[in-house]
């Protein structure tokens, strides 16, 4: 087999967030600049004034980390390789006037296996491959000079970008548990050798972080730059799941459920993709399970209906049955949960979310009856939305909607 053209894997939510930052004119400037910047660029020089340049012969597994990755990915020839002193494990990726320049942290080199240098070394040349050091947006944001929507449109690209470097250490290092330890290493510090962090009990992490965020109903980890570490995992997972399944010649299109599911979770940390109509992703609970509840009001789940809701179907959910008699109750009572399990005061804004979302399921099918008014009115009265506001809400909405009925 030929070596990988790791382009191809790039997630393509980093692709669609860094197209939309260069149509802003401050990001556009950036951008224009970022090739004259490299030019006069000196990191080279500091790097060989304040690192130590590293080849076959001073550390020979170092080397054969790099040699395997330039066979297994396409363009990974013109690199060199340096390391710092730092106790803790680090890396990082900058483009010099010639070529690639990669540091590795001696606390990296000292404490990972080989494997786990192909996945840190390859999540570095992930981002210069992938035109992330084009944009310096961690620059802008530490100015101050970006107002904060641009802020947050900038910490979201650079956590998609992060998901993409991440699928291209795992195919340097061609090993789901190789990708897993590295991660769970880096990030934790821990380097005993009888520490063993399998990938599925990691990405399991995410379900108990997923279940602490939606209780606590915070909204401020849109500044982090880096993804949760157990979403990252998790996206690892979902990525190799079903890029093992591929056939010969398959390509990103072809995992279109990993690439929805990742993205998912990375609106968690993205208060902005609340904006939609079932958008908000702090709010999945009360959209699905209420979601059901009102459009089983006429007996029957419309298909239109059941696709809306899919899109909010959380992973450890079952879906209701419409020939179930129990299946109404079942669903309010996992509305009622959602409520309870909620530690922070639901706020104005995620109240009528709420109900906008819900209506936007009662409408899926073409209208809205009088059953799923009345259920809609039920809901807003046990998350405190008085039944007139319900109606006011429901108005609006077919007023939007162009629909006057």
């Amino acid at each position: 087999m030929g070596a990988l053209d790791i382009a191809a894997w790039r997630f393509s939510g980093d692709t669609e967030l860094r197209d939309a930052l260069l149509k802003d004119p401050a990001f556009q400037a950036d951008a224009e600049l970022a090739q004259a910047r490299r030019a006069r660029d000196s990191m080279r020089a500091h790097l060989l004034g304040n690192a130590v340049r590293i080849d076959k012969e001073v550390l020979p597994h170092l080397e054969d980390a790099f040699r395997t990755i330039a066979n297994r990915i396409e363009g990974c020839e013109d690199i060199e390789c340096y390391v710092f002193s730092e106790a803790g494990i680090n890396a990082f990726v900058t483009q010099g006037r010639k070529r690639t320049l990669v540091a590795l942290s001696s606390g990296a080199v000292d404490s990972l296996t080989q494997g786990e240098l192909q996945f840190v070394i390859g999540h570095e040349l992930g981002h210069a491959a992938y035109g992330h050091l084009d944009l310096e947006v961690g620059r802008l944001v530490a100015e101050g000079g970006l107002g904060p929507s641009s802020c947050m449109k900038a910490r979201a690209w650079q956590r998609a970008a992060e998901i993409s470097a991440d699928r291209a250490g795992l195919l340097a290092c061609n090993s789901l548990e190789t990708a897993s330890s590295a991660l769970f290493k880096t990030v934790s510090g821990l380097l005993r050798a009888d520490i063993v962090m399998r990938p599925a009990e990691f990405a399991g992490q995410w379900q108990h972080l997923l279940d602490e965020v939606r209780g606590d109903g915070e909204r401020d980890h849109w500044h982090f730059s880096h993804p949760f570490p157990p979403l990252r995992m998790r996206a690892m997972v979902a990525f190799w799941d079903q890029y093992q399944q591929l056939p010969e010649g398959g390509g990103l299109n072809d995992i279109p459920g990993s690439e929805k599911e990742i993205r998912r979770m990375l609106d968690m940390m993205d208060p902005s993709s609340g904006d939609e109509a079932l958008g908000d992703p702090l709010l999945t609970g009360f959209f699905y399970w209420g979601g059901y509840y009102v459009a089983l009001a006429d007996g029957v789940l419309h298909l239109a209906e059941v696709d809306r809701l899919l899109s909010v179907k959380p992973a450890e959910a079952d879906a209701p049955s419409a020939e179930d008699p129990a299946s109404a109750e079942v669903c309010l009572a996992h509305f009622k949960a959602s409520q309870e399990n909620r530690r922070k005061k639901l706020s104005a804004v995620e109240l009528h979310r709420i109900i906008y979302g819900l209506i936007d399921v009662a409408a899926a099918d073409g209208h809205i009856d009088e059953n799923e008014v009345s259920r809609l009115r039920e809901l807003g009265d046990i998350i405190g939305v008085p039944g007139d506001a319900v109606e006011l809400i429901v108005g609006q909405y077919k007023k939007e909607m162009g629909d006057e009925r």
